[in-house]
């Protein structure tokens, strides 16, 4: 037997104790089994029927409160109700709508006199001023009613409208397990909420220590893994940025995933005064980052600021006046912990190939400004360093 073959065997011995201890072994799921996975829409008329009182699934009201509950706390400057006057209401009298006004969720409480619209976001990004379009249209047609808006994504991102609560999923998956303890729901909905939760920890939040398992299983078996990404599949977008970083050499990729590559400039490492970023949120010890986001027949380029840590004589603030003046863009309000600076989109075949796609990440490259984007980055970040 050769060393791969050793290799390839011990490393399926490890996957199998890996399924068996963190639950992630082929077995049925009924939003497999109907292609939910990431699907926006079937995620939503999901979650809002969890959310409406008036649906037979046992919980009542209970998740709703918690849910408003949670929006409150996290966006309590501007939650139009106090966590106590929700936590006393009865939400039992809310409507529950989908895609009216062509929001994901609409939630109206008429005793609070109270209209939530929830966008929800799993793969796809926000369109540029859709956050505020939907505020401001909701305010109009429904002026009667106290807004609240929640921006629902995977990692609980800051959208660019900061009078929406940004809510995770990780934190709609906590509260789910809490609700279905204290609820005790018929178990044909208690099973149908395991499986939707068993798929969020899965595909959508994916634990910290399921993370840190897949990195202890393949630091012990990196030969093996090595083998199989050599000769195994890899995205078409993946692929093709292993050719562009090999033509834009000052970058390299920190992650990746099936529809996205985040990357920094190598020069940005060098300066150990800018070593600000919280890593465990971002990713990278840098503030900032690009990053390429494939979505069905549309490529996009970002480039973006994550969260500071805590103390850090870094100036985030400036930071992103700053590069908005540099990537000529407006200044706005922005939030503390994720914020855009610009977005750089094209439009692509569905079915596009490694060669093509690299094609199209040059040309969104050159239009962001090539290096001189890359300095303008590495720039600012200096000039954002308390003195």
């Amino acid at each position: 037997m050769t060393e791969h073959e050793d290799g390839l065997l011990s490393l399926l011995e490890a996957v199998e104790a890996f399924e068996r201890e963190h639950d992630v072994a082929e077995r049925f799921n009924f939003f497999d089994a109907v292609g939910m996975k990431t699907q926006e829409i079937r995620h939503s008329r999901f979650i809002g029927y969890l959310l409406n009182p008036s649906e037979a699934h046992g919980l009542g009201d209970r998740f709703l409160k918690a849910f408003l509950l949670d929006v409150v706390a996290v966006h309590p400057e501007e939650s139009p109700l106090s966590r106590l006057t929700v936590a006393v209401a009865d939400l039992s009298g809310a409507f529950v709508y989908y895609e009216r006004d062509h929001f994901d969720i609409t939630i109206h409480v008429p005793t609070l006199r109270l209209l939530v619209v929830i966008e929800n976001k799993i793969r796809a990004s926000e369109r540029d001023k859709q956050l505020s379009d939907y505020r401001d249209r909701a305010k109009v047609k429904y002026h009667e009613d106290n807004f609240m808006g929640v921006f629902l994504t995977p990692d609980g991102y800051d959208g660019e409208d900061g009078a929406w609560a940004c809510i995770g999923y990780r934190r709609i998956k906590d509260t789910l397990h809490r609700v279905l303890r204290e609820a005790a729901p018929h178990p044909r909905i208690a099973d149908a909420i395991g499986d939707y939760l068993h798929l969020l920890e899965r595909e959508v939040v994916v634990s910290e220590e399921l993370v840190n398992a897949c990195k202890k299983i393949y630091a012990q078996h990196r030969q093996a893994f090595d083998l199989i990404i050599e000769h195994g599949q890899v995205s078409a977008l993946g692929e093709a940025f292993k050719t562009f970083a090999q033509d834009v050499s000052e970058v390299e990729a920190f992650s990746t995933r099936p529809n996205d590559v985040f990357f920094v400039a190598r020069d940005w490492l060098t300066a150990p005064e800018l070593q600000v970023a919280d890593k465990e949120r971002w990713g990278s010890s840098f503030p900032a980052k690009f990053w390429f986001h494939r979505e069905e027949e549309k490529l996009s380029l970002c480039v973006e600021v994550g969260p500071v840590l805590d103390g850090s004589s870094f100036d985030r603030a400036r930071f992103v006046r700053e590069l908005r003046a540099r990537f000529k863009e407006k200044d706005k309000k922005f939030k503390s912990s994720f914020t855009r600076i610009r977005t750089y989109k094209a439009k692509v075949e569905d079915d596009l190939d490694p060669e093509a796609m690299h094609s199209e990440m040059v040309r969104l490259w050159r239009q962001m400004g090539a290096n001189e984007a890359i300095d303008h980055v590495f720039e600012a970040a200096k000039a954002s360093v308390a003195p």
